[in-house]
């Protein structure tokens, strides 16, 4: 059988197989998000020879202290370098070196971890194999114009791309200046005919700012691809670049491959390609794709398989490399079939009020105002809505923890009710008091007399998975298919009383994203 491509009949390949109330408002707050990735485990082997070495981790190091990530070879020093962002001097020499030593007292280092994806000078003593782990992440880093800085190309092994060939992306050809690379320790400027080396860093100083120098460049699905029991099908696209610059003059082919995560979730054998009948084959081996002249874009749809979706292993991880002659890209892609248990961070969207007459009750349409909403849900015991979590992210290449509050809840929440396991269906509904006195009362002013008490106030919430309010949709960028893959959604309702003398009731609609395992917590007592 001879594989194809969907959505794309200019592409053949042949394959090697295998948001009211007062209080609401008083309250409500922004939503700040991470993007997810997906999460997947890869390893880069490097032959470190004695003294200076150029590498690149396309990844971010799972070991953050140098002393356990160098811990294969006999290291010296690691150093990386910060160019000058605010403007290189004439020399293109702006900027400043971090640097761990391993025997030297802690003050003199100034790398407190390692990052990534980034590029690192790494001194060692003796010449041995280097074996680093990390969790993929999107490889984007740009090129800052007029100033010397540490570069990694992203390419396959064999045969190696020319420097020529790998900056051949409109824009960058004619944009780099010179480019030098560290063998057998000394120097040596690169001509344009020179190969580049798979996991080795360059010292680039680009005549302009670069912030896509590389050949191959990912749209959709950059972050990562998930699989779960309710999405099955997925999308990539591969952006070539004008004049198709990845193929450097060569072959017009892709090549793409399946590499299992080596964690405990690692398998490769659950991924199928979408041929251009919509026939499905699998990706058990490399699979190379035929590029017709004029294509500057591929779209690759990806099926996970049947059997998969059914199997018992709750989790399954691959690397998804794409190759082109003149360099790669790598996205990772993950099936996660365990149940609803963990913690879901999103919004909900008020959009409805309640507004007694003399003719009855009924809804009628407000301003949308977003509120922030987080939940926690074990594998045993009750779901609950927390105030609160602490979640680890990445910012500027450097890991961070930032605080997600949910401002309109001041205490956890404890649902009652049951969902199915895919959060299709069902309903959680839960009460919370705020008391007169509650130092956190929005009614309360702490200097004026009148205002030392607010007023009791009881609100009822309720949560219905899968459902939607006719003629009150969301707006088109939060319901595309991109924005609700692996999303739970539904229908917020809340009654809140003491307020006014009749009841407030308002509704919209909720989105909920769940956070990978390990990255979220609930904050601590003293977060208010």
């Amino acid at each position: 059988m001879t594989p194809r491509l969907a959505s794309r009949p200019n592409v053949r390949s042949r394959g090697g197989g295998s948001a009211l109330a007062p209080i609401i408002l008083a309250c409500a707050i922004p939503l700040l998000g991470s993007r997810a990735h997906a999460q997947v485990v890869v390893e880069e082997t490097y032959e470190i020879a004695t003294g200076f070495n150029l590498v690149h981790f396309p990844f971010d190091p799972l070991d953050k202290d140098a002393t356990d990530a160098l811990a294969t070879i006999d290291w010296e020093s690691i150093w990386t370098w910060l160019p000058d962002s605010s403007g290189a001097s004439s020399s293109g020499q702006g900027g400043r070196w971090l640097v761990r030593f391993r025997d030297e007292p802690a003050f003199l280092s100034t790398l407190a971890s390692l990052a990534g994806p980034a590029s690192y000078v790494i001194r060692a003593r003796a010449g041995g194999t280097l074996r680093v782990a990390g969790s993929l992440r999107p490889d984007s880093q740009g090129l800052l114009g007029g100033a010397y800085q540490l570069f990694g190309p992203m390419i396959k092994g064999s045969p190696p791309p020319t420097l020529e060939e790998y900056f051949s992306r409109a824009g960058a050809e004619d944009s780099i200046g010179p480019v030098y690379e560290l063998a057998g320790g000394t120097y040596r400027k690169l001509s344009r005919t020179d190969p580049l080396r798979r996991g080795a860093a360059y010292w680039v100083r680009p005549l302009i700012d670069l912030p896509h120098p590389h050949p191959l460049r990912l749209g959709a699905g950059r972050g990562g691809l998930r699989f779960d029991a309710r999405t099955s099908l997925q999308e990539i696209e591969i952006d070539l670049g004008g004049g198709a610059a990845a193929f450097a003059g060569g072959a017009r082919e892709l090549e793409v491959r399946a590499i299992p995560s080596i964690d405990a979730s690692g398998a490769a054998d659950w991924l199928d390609l979408q041929e251009a009948d919509g026939s499905f084959v699998p990706l058990d081996g490399p699979t190379t794709l035929e590029i017709e002249p004029g294509v500057t874009r591929v779209r690759l749809a990806l099926r996970a398989r049947q059997e998969a979706l059914a199997s018992e292993v709750p989790k399954r991880a691959l690397a998804l490399e794409i190759a082109a002659p003149a360099g790669a890209v790598r996205v990772g892609v993950e099936l996660d079939l365990v149940t609803l248990a963990g913690r879901w961070m999103g919004e909900a969207f008020l959009l409805d009020v309640e507004r007694p007459s003399f003719h009855g009750g009924g809804y009628a349409p407000v301003e949308p105002v977003a509120i922030a909403l987080a939940i926690e849900i074990p594998e045993s015991g009750r779901p609950r809505i927390v105030p609160c979590l602490e979640v680890d992210g990445d910012r500027d290449s450097r890991k961070t923890t930032y605080r997600f509050e949910a401002a309109l809840f001041h205490e956890s929440v404890e649902l009652f009710g049951t969902v199915d396991d895919s959060g299709s269906s069902g309903k959680l509904v839960g009460d919370l008091e705020l008391a007169p006195d509650h130092p956190l009362h929005p009614y309360r002013h702490r200097y004026h007399p009148e205002l030392s008490v607010g007023y009791a106030i009881s609100r009822s919430i309720e949560l219905r998975f899968g459902e939607s309010i006719p003629g009150r949709e969301l707006p088109p960028e939060l319901t595309s298919p991109f924005a609700t893959i692996g999303v739970l959604g539904g229908v917020y309702e809340e009654t809140i009383l003491g307020l006014t003398q009749e009841p407030i009731r308002v509704r919209g609609a909720f989105r909920l994203r769940r956070l990978a395992e390990g990255v979220a917590r609930p904050c601590d007592a003293s977060w208010r």
